[in-house]
């Protein structure tokens, strides 16, 4: 690929450049504006990349964000603008808009930080603690090659000009997304460009399109024969809810998070909770979804209670027609009543009555996740050095700390196996 190079560029808008790109757009495509009516292209002409930086400029292309965004929660405006106000003294907005003909076709919702290896870093919007799955370019599929064209090409010649950047970290991409890929497929094509493609959790979904019983008959006989036990225990000693009012989501979300958080303290770990911003996140995220007039496009908020005491509870999203299950908590003073499977069991069934056609259980390969009848997505995390050789620089000293950490981690382990082996194994007499 033969990269644009400055005298290509006419003046634009404020932070805008113009990128000709000869047949990108094709003649009679149909696109919605920005406003209600819709118009038909009559001519093919540059896309025109632009920057927002600011909130005010984010609110403007609201409608053509939802336009865009492919009716998926973690692309969706109010799941990134709840974590852009929950994380943004960590990050700088650097949002990528493409237009054509002054028309809003493709977003890019790209964040800036500075990191110490790695230097100037865009991210993903909705990166990190929050483990947004699923992102990437928002456009429409037949626009999806001429826009990541043209995102990659304007991310280029910018590293070298101002508001350079090091490297790309983008985490949370779905395997396959077209948009994605052709944006890799152009960089890649530059030699000065290493790119590392790393293999993540897989998402997990399941449809429950045909309805809660046919979705229960597809399931093995051992996951029936459980779900026949947790239905007894509900005739007995346990009882599930779900929350009616936005306040009665918030508490209940907070009898969750405890449960999660307590999990991860026993084994020495600080959760998601372990930060007030994630926190603050997924409040207003829960705030900005809830919809008090259909019940079927609000967060959906369980709790299962075993003797009147709190056992498992999800907080969970429905969005255009799946079930997102975030988050879950449990308390194992009641694993023999296995809370987890009530919680999973009871919410699944909640949301096939109340319209959705598919469960997304989000990232993690967890072993309940196929037995549910999920399958899985492949998901990755791309880490992209700069063409400039002191982003080429900071590259290599970004791996040579991985590979010397690689080789502390390997000798510790070397070290307690060793220890292990010569400890003396106690046997019956020792006991005696």
């Amino acid at each position: 690929m033969t990269v644009i190079s400055p005298a290509s560029f006419t003046a634009s808008a404020p932070h805008g450049i113009a990128i000709p790109i000869p047949s990108a757009i094709p003649r009679g495509i149909e696109r919605p504006t920005d406003g209600s009516s819709t118009k038909q292209c009559d001519a093919v002409g540059p896309l025109q990349i632009d920057v927002l930086s600011t909130t005010a400029e984010w609110e403007e292309i609201r409608s053509s964000w939802e336009r865009l965004h492919g009716n998926r929660l973690n692309r969706s405006y109010p799941w990134l603008r709840s974590w852009w106000d929950a994380y943004q003294d960590e990050y700088k907005l650097h949002i990528l808009r493409a237009r054509y003909q002054g028309e809003t076709i493709a977003i890019m919702p790209l964040v800036r930080t500075k990191r110490w290896l790695l230097g100037e870093t865009l991210c993903l919007l909705g990166n990190g603690k929050a483990c947004s799955d699923d992102l990437g370019i928002l456009v429409q599929p037949e626009n999806a090659a001429a826009a990541a064209h043209a995102f990659a090409d304007y991310l280029l010649e910018n590293s070298a000009r101002s508001g350079k950047w090091d490297h790309l970290d983008f985490d949370g991409i779905r395997k396959g997304d077209p948009a994605m890929e052709a944006f890799y497929e152009r960089l890649q094509s530059i030699r000065s460009i290493e790119i590392e493609r790393r293999a993540g959790l897989s998402c997990w979904e399941a449809s429950i399109e045909q309805g809660w019983d046919p979705y229960i008959k597809s399931l093995s006989r051992r996951v029936r024969k459980m779900l026949e036990q947790t239905q007894g225990w509900q005739e007995t000693v346990s009882t599930f809810r779900v929350a009616q009012t936005l306040e009665e989501a918030k508490e209940m979300a907070q009898v969750i998070a405890d449960l999660h958080q307590g999990r991860w303290a026993e084994r020495g770990i600080n959760g998601c909770f372990g930060t007030t911003s994630f926190e603050s996140f997924l409040l207003k995220a829960m705030e900005s979804l809830w919809d008090d007039e259909d019940s079927t496009h609000r967060p959906l908020v369980s709790l299962v209670t075993v003797h009147g005491e709190p056992a498992g509870g999800m907080i969970g999203f429905r969005y255009g027609g799946t079930l997102y299950i975030y988050l879950t908590g449990m308390n194992t003073k009641y694993l023999e009543y296995r809370p987890g499977w009530q919680t999973s069991f009871c919410s699944i069934r909640e949301a096939a009555l109340h319209g959705c056609r598919s469960v997304d259980f989000m990232r993690g390969d967890e072993d309940y996740k196929p037995r549910l009848g999920g399958l899985p997505s492949a998901q990755e995390r791309w880490i992209i050095g700069g063409p400039r050789w002191t982003s080429r620089l900071r590259n290599w000293g970004y791996y040579q700390a991985i590979e010397v950490r690689n080789r502390i981690r390997d000798y510790r382990s070397k070290r307690s196996d060793a220890n292990a082996a010569t400890t003396p194994k106690a046997n019956a007499a020792d006991g005696e």
